[in-house]
């Protein structure tokens, strides 16, 4: 985007695109800074006020604030004084401290008190030195290079797996297997504390026994838990709804069969679930049920029972039986069956055994 003066119209050129984008070109930022000081020296001589000049260069000062006295000196000026009097300060704690240089082991001075060498030279040998140190795992007995600034850090082993905790043996006689102890002490789980078993259950076994009482659930919350378990697939949820289950009716064939259309919207269905960026595609072809499995009196997962819905569609319909124009119920069972006894028969090993005796 190409940025224009507000007064001359000239195109502005932006050093940086950080912050606000500028409005004027530098000469008429500068008029209109000369004018503004221009306008509060008219307004203080209109109410009677006079105008300080600068006590070095002479030139009228322009105050920095609304409220307050006006300055003694002008930008220009203030600048300079304040330059000279950094540079005053270098020069006058320039000697203030005598050290020794760490590297050459000359003396210097120097202006800052935690200056460690005396020149450019020697700063870059001090950093690139190292110090030979022995690991301070016990049975290790290796040496290893370092900087003295990671000495001071706390670096005391060779590697990683020097720093960890050592393995050691569970006090549970009946399993006496090496673990590394790696949880901090706490009163809610005593065996991590300590780090005497590996786990809740040695702890457990070696300290009440191995016939201490197990934790029991009722058997309403088993009996769910194994029915919610048998429902994690089509045939297992078709056995629990005591309905028929053809193997054959899969996702792909009966989209297949409906040539990868929505029978509802009439949309190209797409084959992949995910779309770009790993997202739900809304257009991704599922396996529908006309009536659902757990409606009483459901046909089941088989041909006629099935159609090819998009996402959106199918999230539609839910469990409702509303929009099903090419239902037919009526005799579907008993073709079903019918079809499903000779796919049967076809893929028998007698089937097979009479093909091959007819050739």
């Amino acid at each position: 985007m190409c940025h224009t003066c507000l007064d001359c119209n000239q195109p502005l050129v932006r050093k940086s695109h950080r912050g606000a984008a500028p409005q004027y070109c530098s000469e008429c930022r500068a008029r209109r800074v000369k004018n503004q000081q221009e306008q509060y020296r008219k307004r203080r001589s209109a109410r009677g006020l006079d105008i300080r000049a600068c006590c070095e260069c002479g030139q009228p000062t322009s105050p920095r604030g609304k409220r307050g006295p006006n300055r003694l000196r002008c930008d220009h000026c203030a600048a300079k004084r304040q330059l000279l009097q950094q540079r005053a300060q270098y020069q006058k704690s320039k000697g203030r401290h005598r050290l020794i240089c760490q590297q050459c082991q000359k003396t210097f001075t120097s202006c800052y008190a935690s200056q460690k060498t005396c020149s450019k030279k020697c700063r870059c040998l001090f950093r690139q030195q190292r110090v030979t140190v022995e690991c301070a795992r016990p049975g290790c007995e290796q040496t290893f290079e370092c900087k003295p600034a990671h000495i001071k850090k706390g670096r005391r082993f060779c590697s990683r797996e020097c720093s960890y905790t050592p393995k050691r043996h569970c006090q549970n006689p009946a399993c006496r297997k090496l673990f590394r102890p790696k949880h901090a002490r706490s009163k809610k789980r005593p065996w991590m504390g300590k780090g005497l078993y590996c786990c809740r259950e040695c702890y457990c076994d070696h300290r009440y026994g191995e016939t201490r009482p197990r934790k029991t659930y009722p058997e309403l919350i088993v009996r769910r838990a194994s029915r919610s378990a048998l429902a994690t697939s089509l045939r297992k949820k078709c056995k629990l709804l005591d309905v028929p289950f053809d193997p054959e009716c899969y996702r792909e064939a009966v989209c297949e069969r409906d040539g990868w259309v929505c029978q509802m919207c009439g949309v190209k269905c797409d084959k992949e679930h995910l779309g770009k960026n790993r997202k739900p595609n809304p257009n991704a072809a599922e396996h529908d049920h006309m009536v659902a499995l757990t409606t009483p009196g459901s046909p089941g997962n088989v041909f006629p029972n099935s159609q090819c819905l998009c996402r959106r569609c199918n999230n539609k319909k839910r469990t409702r039986s509303w929009g099903q124009h090419r239902l037919d119920l009526e005799g579907s069972i008993k073709r079903w069956e019918n079809e499903a006894r000779g796919r049967r028969q076809r893929s028998s090993r007698f089937s097979a055994e009479i093909q091959a005796s007819a050739v």
